[in-house]
Order: C-alpha cells, then sequence, then structure tokens
C-alpha cells in the first residue's frame, strides 16, 4: 500500500477501511491518516468489531446511545486519538440493521467535518464538500 501513496500526500482518509495497517506504516503516516468507526469509541471497538457486529453488540449490551466516530489511525485498532464522534439514540425495537444505516448517514457527514477541522487547524482554506 505504501508504494500507492505519493510523498507530499497531506491526509489519508480510510473511511471504514477493512484491513489492518501495519505499525510501520502507522507510525509514518502518524497525524495523517484518519478513519472512521461506526461506534463512540472506545466502545465497541478493536479486532472483529466492524459492520453490523458493532451494532448487534450495541443492542446486546441495552446501550440507549450509539454512534460514531472519526479518529487518527496509530497501530492499535481503533485506537488512535478521537477527531470527532457524533452519538446517535437507539431506538426501541431497532434492528442492528436499522441502527447501522442510520448510523452510517451521521458517519459520512461526520467524515466531511473532520476533513474541514483539520484542514483549519493546518491553515488552509475551507473547501467545499457535498
Amino acid at each position: 500500500m505504501d508504494q500507492a501513496i505519493p510523498a507530499d500526500t497531506d491526509l489519508i482518509v480510510l473511511a471504514g477501511f477493512f484491513p489492518i495497517i501495519s505499525a510501520d506504516l502507522c507510525r509514518k503516516w502518524a497525524g495523517r491518516m484518519i478513519n472512521t468507526h461506526p461506534s463512540l469509541l472506545p466502545k465497541y471497538g478493536g479486532r472483529g468489531m466492524y459492520g453490523v457486529r458493532v451494532q448487534e453488540a450495541v443492542l446486546a449490551s441495552g446501550d440507549t446511545v450509539a454512534g460514531c466516530t472519526v479518529h487518527y489511525v496509530d497501530e492499535h485498532i481503533d485506537g488512535g486519538e478521537i477527531i470527532l464522534q457524533q452519538p446517535v439514540a437507539v431506538r426501541d425495537n431497532e434492528t442492528a440493521w436499522d441502527l447501522g444505516g442510520r448510523i452510517f448517514v451521521e458517519e459520512s457527514r461526520l467524515l466531511v467535518q473532520a476533513i474541514k477541522l483539520i484542514m483549519r487547524k493546518r491553515g488552509e482554506p475551507d473547501v467545499q464538500v457535498e
């Protein structure tokens, strides 16, 4: 993967990227690689916690609030510094797929907000993202 990334890359956006990134790659791109996760990390993160499995765990626990996170990628699965989070209320009698669909919508919005926040912190002008 590293050979495919130009050296002048400012930000790598993985957006729900499933394969585990090597520790060497994480260190090389520290602070310049972000990912999304369909939970309020650190809850329901780590190995095996992806897709509908996350929402199944939320519902099985009886949590009334779920959500999503955008975080920096480091060598720990779902362990990087949190950039932004968005809570989502769990509805009565909701399926994991229904909850996951609602969270996906919020996750997409949150990712755009996180990219804009990172750009502002770096002194770059805002861009229009649809």
